[in-house]
Formats: structure tokens, C-alpha cells, sequence
């Protein structure tokens, strides 16, 4: 049956202002793809890629009213159905949402549950950290199988958040768990007895132990106990839970001091991540982190800068941001614990 060539007009003109839409979703941050549309529409993927495909021109009024149930107040149906007036209902709008991609989900997701490329690559099964790279770094797409191996390990995020941001985050138990817990059972018991850092508020402060000897940013001197337990607690503002063996570490002398915003001064303070002894001689990942503190067994706490790795003789390069301090060899027997500097939690002002 051939169709009539009005409706056929009709429907070309309908698909076309929805390509427009579409495009639009896209420029705005509320989609990435179409198979993002059709999760949101909660129809089949194939369709939504053929009605939306750029030489098509397949349409329905039942296909527009599912996209604009799916992104309620966003266009104007009289636009989409009869090109009358404006395209948007309501002026221009931007997505709210804090992580409109797949790939900031992810990185969302790596970063709540406080894990490294490799921690987060065992935890899920990957076959390399350099997927999870790709996607959080340079950010990669990830597919359909990389997310389903990810709500396998971590089912407390909700598929449809996952695969195309449509909130809620959690799933309703979830939802509940953390609006009745208290701030010492948002950590499981095995958490806790691995953690250092204790929630003191829920999402707003945490404590950690703080490290009274203070790292020395300059010599490998002045050192007492190599990994005391923190005995005085330091509140700190925090956006999620820490997960780990964390502790505030406090610069002294001046090396990694060069007057620019990357330097750390004396007196400052440091939240700061245990690294797992597997990693060490796999490599540090000095791409993810600026600033490395190093417990040796005879010389001290130093802050510095990793500039290079020999895994095979066991040596890191440390360097210092003052150039009046040579950068220097430290060999992995000499150490007793790595921390990576997450963030400077407090910092004296000077004159």
C-alpha cells in the first residue's frame, strides 16, 4: 500500500524536528547516544535508532508523546507534532545532573567505592586496568558488558542510573539502608576493621588518624615510629565515604616549595591513601596522583614528587618541587608504607 504523500511529508517533517531534538539532548549533556533515548523511553533500542536515523523517515504521534514523557517539560509538542511555534517548551535548559555520562559514572562510581584502576579492574573482572583508564581518562564510552560486570560487584547503583543517568542513583533499598543508618553503620564490620577513616557525620565530615610526626619534605631525618596508629582524630569535609587505611600527614621544610599553586608548604596537612604493597613495583600511578609519602624504615617520612620506577632493581626517583634539592634513589626495602596525597586538608597562611 503506497502512503499518502501528504503523510508522508508529514512524517519526514515530524522525524526531522526529532532528529533536532535528539541533537539537542545531545549538545545539552541529557544523552549520549540513542540507546541512552530509548532506555529512557523504555522501548527497544532498534527502534529508536531507526526512527532517529539521519536518512530515515519513519515517525508516529505515539513516538513523539513517549519522547516527551521521557523528557517531560524539555519540548514544545505542538513543535514536534505540527512545527508550530518553538522548538523548547520552556527556554533553554541545560542537564543538572553532576555525572551525564557513562564514563562520569563510572569514574562516580571507581571513586565512592575509594578503589585504584587495578583495585577496581579485580574487583569487577576486567581483563586490564586500561579499559577502566580509557573510560575514566579520555572519556571512552564503556559498553553494555563492562557496566552489567560493574552492578554485578556493586548492585547497590541502579541499572538505569548506570546505563543512562535516570536517577535515582541507588536502588530503594539502598535508599532506605542509608536514610536510617547510623554515621558508625554506614561502614560493614569488615570495613570497619580494615578503615582507619570513621564517618563522623553522614556525607558531610569524617575522621581520620593524624600522623603527629610530621612528614619531612626535604631530608630523610627526624623519624620515631615508621607507621604509628593516629591517636588524635582530624574532622575533615568530605563529598562520600572513604573506604581504606587513611591518615592526615603535616609537611615540614620547604622542599616541595617552589612559590607555584602545586606546592605544598610548611605546616600544611594531607589526607593521604595507603597503597597496597602489591602495587608498589607494578608501578605507581603517578598520572592519577601528584604527590607520593614514603615510610622508610631508618630515615624518615618524605613527601615527594615520583619521577621514576625501576621495578626490576626496586627504585623509585623521588624529586622535590625546590630546586635547590636534588632528586634521589630510594630503594623499596628501605620502605615501610606508601600513601598517596588524595587532597590538602588544611594549610596555614604565611607573609
Amino acid at each position: 500500500m503506497t502512503q499518502d504523500p501528504d503523510t508522508f511529508t508529514v512524517r519526514k517533517e515530524q522525524h526531522d524536528r526529532m532528529v533536532q531534538a535528539y541533537d539537542y539532548l545531545r549538545s545539552h549533556n541529557f544523552v549520549e547516544t540513542t540507546d541512552d533515548v530509548a532506555l529512557r523511553m523504555g522501548v527497544n533500542r532498534s527502534s529508536i535508532r531507526s526512527a532517529l536515523s539521519r536518512g530515515g523517515t519513519y515517525m508516529s504521534v505515539n513516538l513523539i508523546d513517549g519522547f516527551l514523557e521521557a523528557f517531560d517539560g524539555i519540548f514544545s509538542r505542538a513543535w514536534l507534532v505540527d512545527g508550530e511555534g518553538e522548538m523548547l517548551a520552556g527556554g533553554e535548559l541545560f542537564s543538572t545532573s553532576p555525572h551525564p555520562t557513562r564514563s562520569d559514572r563510572v569514574t562516580y562510581i571507581m571513586e565512592q567505592e575509594g578503589l585504584t584502576y587495578g583495585e577496581m579492574t579485580k574487583e569487577v573482572g576486567l581483563s586490564n586496568a586500561s579499559t577502566l583508564f580509557r573510560i575514566t581518562r579520555y572519556g571512552q564510552r564503556p559498553q553494555d558488558a563492562t557496566l552489567d560486570k560493574i552492578l554485578r560487584r556493586f548492585p547497590r547503583y541502579r541499572r538505569e542510573w548506570l546505563y543512562a543517568g535516570i536517577e535515582p542513583m541507588l536502588s530503594a533499598q539502598e535508599q532506605t539502608d542509608e536514610a536510617t543508618a547510623s554515621p558508625m553503620e554506614i561502614l560493614d564490620e569488615e570495613a570497619l576493621a580494615k578503615s582507619t577513616a570513621l564517618p563522623y557525620h553522614p556525607s558531610q565530615t569524617m575522621r581520620f588518624p593524624l600522623v603527629e610526626d610530621p612528614a619531612v619534605a626535604g631530608t630523610l631525618t627526624s623519624f620515631g615510629d615508621p607507621d604509628p596508629d593516629g591517636v588524635r582524630m582530624i574532622e575533615v569535609p568530605v563529598d562520600r565515604h572513604y573506604r581504606g587505611i587513611y591518615r592526615i600527614f603535616t609537611v615540614q621544610g620547604d622542599s616541595m616549595d617552589d612559590g607555584s599553586s602545586k606546592s605544598l608548604s610548611e605546616g600544611d596537612r594531607v589526607l593521604a591513601r595507603s597503597v597496597d604493597r602489591d602495587y608498589w613495583l607494578d608501578g605507581l600511578h603517578t598520572r592519577d596522583w601528584l604527590y607520593f609519602i614514603f615510610v622508610t624504615r631508618s630515615e624518615g617520612i618524605v613527601i615527594k614528587q615520583v619521577v621514576g620506577q625501576d621495578p626490576r632493581q626496586g627504585l623509585f626517583k623521588l624529586h622535590s618541587l625546590n630546586p635547590f634539592y636534588h632528586d634521589f634513589d630510594l630503594h623499596v626495602e628501605e620502605v615501610v608504607a606508601i600513601y598517596n596525597v588524595i587532597e590538602i586538608v588544611s594549610r596555614r597562611l604565611t607573609v
